[in-house]
């Protein structure tokens, strides 16, 4: 089970792996699909991945991408609003924004996403910044 709030809508993920939304007049079912882990919400927009970890995204009463996945094969995934970064099976990393892969050394354990910016740490325990308005790597600290 897990909750996650953005926006005044409440989601969460109950026993049957299904997830719902109440936004404090009726609950909503919103997918038919169980789903596998986490809830993610953040500026309006929810992420889950579905028992196949592939990434669903919905956002003002609709999924989008037509309610296809925006990605297959995620191991985890972090956000901001509508900017997106995934971590899939062999650890490379996502971007959603530019629609391309922007790290694919294979080594990234962690993600967090800092505004449009992502951080990363990698196997060694090294911290590195994707800067987005630039599309460049910063190596931050050991």
């Amino acid at each position: 089970i897990d909750v996650q709030a953005s926006q005044g809508i409440i989601y969460w993920l109950a026993q049957d792996g299904r997830v719902y939304a109440m936004d404090g007049k009726q609950n909503i079912k919103l997918g038919k699909a169980p789903v596998n882990g986490h809830l993610l919400a953040t500026q309006g927009y929810l992420y889950m991945l579905d028992k196949e970890r592939d990434l669903f995204s919905y956002h003002k009463g609709g999924w989008l991408n037509d309610g296809q996945p925006i990605a297959r094969h995620v191991l985890q995934v972090t956000a901001q609003g509508q900017h997106w970064f995934g971590l899939d099976g062999k650890r490379n990393v996502y971007s959603g924004d530019l629609g391309r892969y922007i790290d694919r050394d294979g080594d990234a354990v962690a993600l967090r996403a800092v505004g449009i910016d992502l951080l990363v740490f990698n196997k060694a325990g090294r911290l590195y910044r994707f800067d987005a308005a630039a599309q460049k790597w910063r190596g931050m600290a050991r």
